[in-house]
């Protein structure tokens, strides 16, 4: 005996549900046709046989048991709400023909639950990896990282012409240091300048207005570093000479003195030592400084011998003075994928506002029913180093799906649309103040998914755009550009 109830629901004036729950036997289901137009939520007199669109019918159907439905998502409206109270099992026969059961009623509203919190995220499936970036190398790349090599290997030039030449007899005049990329010398008779100060003291003025003439000192001081009287260069891994006399034969000590050098001194590596001439190296791995002006050498000779230790401690070895000469630091180029609010001004396109979080990440999300999504735009990214340090590369990721296409399914067709694309613009200036920083323009584009409105289901739009980008700075190697 067939015992049962039935309940008729009218869905967006397209069809009428009649769902039939039973206990025993076969149970019925029956789809009347719309109601007049205009009349929602009106009762039409059912017909049969239940073979139309619409049909919903019960476990005694089926056979199977109903999982609770304690646990269903929520839809956005009562009539889906009705539907999402029935168990699983029971069959929603939908007017393209399909049945579908209300467990997967169920499962399409998590999946796009799902899908819009983790598009919100920027970490859609299909979004491209983050190995697939874009590059965009400054202008003045290749200039930043081989500008502290260029200046290494002038030097160990000029060293090259200066070796040997302090071998000559004090008070010869001896080659003027060449200008900065000759390849020449120049032979000059000349005076030669007052000796330096054994104290350490910086040169006089008149010592500095000899620079470019270079002569080996009559009495016991510093004659040149590689070949120059001042604005010599010491930098990490270059050579220097340092040209005079009174220096002895035992090897002394050869030490670049500026206040910002913690210790106060860097110590040379000494490869060779002469009454006339010092060979040395300057160590490699000399880093935490930035380019320092005003440097000085100065040189430590071993007391005579004959001076016992006790007379040592009195009668202390001499040292020689001379510069100013320029530090310039080893560079390195460090990328950054974080903080990176402290290394860029972010200024955001004004028809999709935005904003960058300390990641890089751009991403910007709307959704809901019948959203026109906003048009494509650019970004600029104005970078703010400290000085000494110069953005030389920024590296771009996708984090929104750029598709195209259709693809259809039991609850409807989804499309999705994609204009125009992710790229570079070009680097510029921007004045900030009495400062001018480089900047980078990134243009975004938008994705769409449209989301047709099928059986309980509304119709649904998301737009998107993301991009997230890591920032490549070059710079004095062991400091920070922040």
């Amino acid at each position: 005996m067939f015992l049962g109830e039935r309940l008729t629901i009218t869905i967006a004036d397209r069809f009428a549900l009649t769902i039939s729950l039973g206990f025993s036997g076969s149970a019925q289901a029956q789809v009347p046709p719309p109601g007049p137009q205009g009349q929602k939520g009106a009762q039409p007199q059912p017909k049969a046989p239940p073979t139309n669109p619409g049909g919903v019918t019960g476990p005694g159907a089926t056979g199977t048991g109903a999982s609770s439905p304690s646990s269903a998502p929520q839809g956005g409206s009562q009539q889906l709400q009705d539907v999402l109270r029935r168990p699983d099992s029971d069959i929603i026969s939908l007017p393209n023909g399909k049945q579908v059961t209300v467990g997967q009623v169920r499962q399409e509203l998590a999946r796009r639950a799902r899908l819009e919190a983790e598009l919100k995220s920027g970490r859609a499936p299909g979004i491209p990896a983050s190995s697939q970036r874009q590059y965009s190398l400054s202008p003045n790349r290749a200039v930043l990282l081989s500008a502290q090599a260029r200046a290494r290997d002038d030097e160990d030039r000029f060293a090259a012409q200066a070796r040997g030449t302090s071998a000559a007899a004090a008070g010869q005049a001896m080659p003027s240091a060449p200008a900065a990329g000759s390849s020449g010398t120049v032979k000059q008779k000349m005076q030669p300048p007052p000796p330096p100060s054994a104290s350490g003291a910086r040169i006089s003025a008149s010592q500095a207005a000899t620079q470019d003439k270079v002569a080996i000192a009559p009495q016991d001081g510093i004659g040149g570093v590689t070949g120059k009287r001042r604005d010599f260069v010491v930098t990490p891994g270059g050579k220097i000479v340092v040209g005079g006399h009174g220096f002895g034969t035992a090897p002394g000590r050869v030490l670049v003195r500026h206040g910002a050098i913690p210790g106060g001194a860097i110590a040379l590596q000494v490869v060779s030592w002469t009454e006339h001439e010092i060979d040395t190296l300057v160590p490699a791995n000399v880093s935490g400084l930035p380019d320092l002006d005003g440097i000085g050498l100065e040189v430590l000779v071993v007391p005579p011998k004959g001076i016992s230790v006790e007379q040592s401690r009195t009668v202390p070895g001499k040292s020689y003075s001379i510069g100013p000469g320029k530090f310039v630091a080893a560079r390195v180029e460090t990328t950054f994928a974080d903080n990176l609010g402290g290394l860029i001004s972010f200024q955001t396109s004004q028809n999709w506002p935005g904003t960058m979080s300390s990641e890089g990440l751009v991403f910007r999300y709307e959704g809901g029913e019948s959203v026109n999504c906003r048009p494509p735009g650019a970004d600029r990214l104005v970078f703010k180093v400290r000085p000494g340090f110069t953005v030389s590369a920024v590296a771009m990721s996708v984090h929104a799906p750029t598709d195209v296409g259709a693809s259809g399914g039991l609850f409807g067709e989804e499309t999705h649309l994609f204009s125009p694309a992710y790229s570079y613009g070009d680097w510029g200036k921007v004045v900030a103040g009495s400062q001018t920083l480089d900047s980078l323009t990134i243009n975004w584009g938008v994705w769409k998914n449209h989301q047709e409105g099928y059986f309980l289901l509304p119709s649904n739009d998301i737009c998107m755009s993301g991009y997230a980008v890591s920032v490549s700075v070059v710079g004095p190697a062991g400091l920070s550009p922040f």
